[in-house]
């Protein structure tokens, strides 16, 4: 078995710190974010352990997997493929909007921009819309011709080259900044890459959230820091930026949406909202480490829960399926052992992943059509997040007599 190449974090990525408590550790995993052709062998594996800083309180992976292993063209999140993920995005913009005043010729920077389906909701006629990506020219045909894709991990060098040094008046970063090793580098090059009036507009799983809801499929090789806004709020400080609005959202079971502004810039903070989210996690962390140990108390009993369910179904001869092919779900595969010893296949949207399997567990991914048509009696939902979205979408599966099981924050069969 190959294994990737990782390092141990010398010290916290935030603040140097070095005690790093563990909280848990899901085993030593095929890397999730690749889902390899026939005939090709599995992705490398690497330790996936969670840990927490001891004197800043960063929740963080204790190893980091060499960035290029895991983001290739066939890495294989799409941000459109999702009617929930498509709107929510556009909801993302609107909100953008109303606290950022934009007009034409204003630069709108995405960071990690995917397929560009966040820059598509700008729509503003003459905004200069930019993303940059490290698989940024895997998508260069699919977006507006007046969209810049820029194919580069971000930093102040790879945004002076895509903009010529011109400075944005909104950037955005959704579900890519706990992708980052350095982060203070990385909001460094924001804070000189955003205008004097400028805004960032952040938003990724919240930590907090994520302990709450037991959502341990959040952990994963790409998935390097996991914030809360203690956090966020000392980077920005670090860096001359301040937090001035924020927002939980649903999004991935679970979000923390930030807007931030150079400290000079006139934005009025929204002091009750901020305070609120502040107190609770003043209250949270006193309480450390219980929410930890709790957490990971959770995580086991969720493994315990689905397997003993699995098992009684699969001794019935019932088939399952699984539900949604994707990084997070390929953590709790491998972390539950769920292979195609007892699952059957697992159907897929996306057709760039369909004939392919999963790593680690290689479970043959087909379309939804093929797998309606093979008639399972259930579905195990990975991407439980979207669980409205999917009763809505099976409605004639559960009719017929099918089930979905959606296996977090408890387990629960539709």
């Amino acid at each position: 078995m190959q294994t990737a190449r990782y390092q141990n974090v010398a010290g916290c990525r935030l603040c140097g710190g070095a005690d790093l408590d563990q909280i848990v550790d899901l085993g030593n995993q095929t890397l999730g974010s690749i889902f390899p052709r026939p005939g090709e062998p599995d992705p490398a594996r690497a330790p996936l352990v969670l840990v927490c800083c001891a004197r800043c309180g960063l929740v963080q992976l204790r190893d980091s997997v060499a960035r290029p292993s895991l983001y290739t063209y066939d890495y294989g999140y799409r941000s459109g493929i999702n009617a929930t993920m498509r709107t929510h995005l556009r909801e993302l913009a609107g909100w953008a909007q109303r606290r950022v005043a934009l007009r034409a010729g204003d630069i709108v920077l995405d960071i990690g921009c995917n397929d560009g389906t966040l820059l598509q909701s700008f729509r503003l006629p003459g905004l200069r819309r930019v993303g940059i990506d490290v698989i940024a020219g895997k998508f260069s045909g699919q977006v507006p011709s007046d969209i810049v894709l820029w194919e580069a991990a971000f930093s102040a060098a790879s945004w002076a080259a895509a903009c010529d040094g011109e400075r944005a008046r909104l950037v955005t970063s959704v579900a890519v900044f706990y992708d980052i090793d350095q982060p203070q580098e990385t909001v460094a090059a924001i804070a000189s890459a955003l205008a004097p009036d400028g805004v960032w507009i952040i938003e990724q799983a919240y930590l907090w959230a994520m302990l709450q809801r037991s959502a341990y499929d959040a952990i994963c090789h790409e998935h390097l820091t996991y914030y809360g806004l203690a956090q966020i709020e000392a980077l920005a400080a670090a860096n001359g930026l301040r937090v001035f609005d924020a927002a939980l959202t649903p999004c991935n079971g679970g979000s923390l949406r930030l807007a931030l502004c150079h400290d000079g810039a006139g934005y009025r903070p929204r002091q009750r909202r901020l305070a609120r989210l502040r107190q609770l996690e003043h209250a949270a962390s006193r309480a450390a480490p219980a929410p930890y140990t709790t957490f990971a108390a959770r995580v086991a009993k969720s493994r315990d829960d689905l397997l003993s369910f699995i098992g009684r179904k699969t001794r019935c001869d019932k088939r399952i399926f699984v539900y949604g092919a994707s990084t997070k779900g390929n953590t709790l595969l491998q972390y539950c052992r769920l292979d195609r010893s007892v699952i059957t296949a697992a159907a897929e949207r996306n057709p760039e992943k369909v004939g392919r399997r999963t790593p680690g567990t290689a479970i043959p991914i087909v379309s939804e059509e093929t797998a309606r048509q093979k008639r399972p009696d259930y579905f195990l939902v990975l991407p439980w997040q979207f669980r409205r979205e999917f009763i809505a979408r099976e409605s004639a599966f559960r009719q017929a007599g099918g089930r979905l099981v959606f296996p977090l924050p408890t387990l629960e069969i539709v």
